[in-house]
């Protein structure tokens, strides 16, 4: 199965924030940040993203020879601040790259949604895996979520893996009858991704760290390529076995 046919069953976000990090220190270069991000299009990554949070000017992430889509995470207290120099596609998120709360702060949002939308950009949300928030994401016009899946990552025993397991597909049933695109992201391993990649309705799901740690041992294209290849499996699987 080539690249193009893996992207038709599930696709692969790699969160470049560790990588911005080590630039940020003068670990490595921008060159070889834009380097490295290439070869994970190459090895089978669909989407890149990173937060500006911690990119901020002092690393002008600049990746115009990729394909790939580029999803920059934006604190929603620092939505005001953004300029016509906004990135093109963005991920609204709230303090340290938390689930955003439309319950709580829909207003806000839906404020920061309509300018970012006005000036072209996409813009996506990071929520939790809750029917009303997203709900309350299609109503105020998105159309793609992120859902945070911190708490299944976190998940300890059967139980409680169980419960996290069953809200994330309480919540992606809410989603697609409120017709959004969906994807998850956050603690996951290649591991724990199993399960999730088994969900039909998730269109992406992300991977940052456990990508980083693996390309320790087995280098950077590999650790890409391995993570596609469990997601791909998996997604096959789950079908095969209905």
């Amino acid at each position: 199965m080539n690249i193009h046919q893996q992207r038709q069953v599930i696709e692969l976000g790699v969160s470049l924030r560790p990588l911005v990090r080590l630039c940020q220190a003068g670990e490595i270069d921008t060159a070889s940040l834009t380097q490295l991000a290439g070869l994970a299009e190459q090895a089978g990554a669909d989407a890149l993203s990173y937060a500006l949070s911690c990119a901020m000017d002092a690393v002008p992430l600049q990746l115009p020879q990729l394909a790939m889509p580029v999803t920059t995470w934006v604190d929603i207290d620092a939505c005001a601040a953004l300029d016509t120099n906004a990135p093109q596609k963005i991920m609204l998120c709230g303090a340290n790259t938390a689930a955003l709360d439309l319950l709580q702060d829909l207003a806000r949002v839906r404020a920061c949604v309509a300018g970012l939308q006005a000036t072209g950009r996409v813009v996506s949300l990071l929520l939790a895996p809750d029917s009303a928030q997203l709900q309350a994401a299609a109503a105020i016009g998105i159309d793609r979520v992120m859902l945070a899946t911190h708490e299944y990552a976190a998940a300890t025993s059967a139980d409680a893996l169980a419960v996290a397991l069953d809200s994330l597909a309480v919540a992606l049933a809410a989603g697609i009858r409120c017709g959004l695109r969906l994807q998850a992201g956050g603690g996951l391993t290649y591991t724990n991704v199993v399960a999730l990649a088994a969900m039909p309705d998730l269109e992406r799901i992300e991977l940052g760290r456990a990508v980083f740690a693996r390309a320790l041992v087995s280098g950077w294209e590999v650790a890409v390529r391995d993570a596609k290849a469990v997601l791909v499996r998996a997604r096959v699987a789950a079908r095969v076995a209905q």
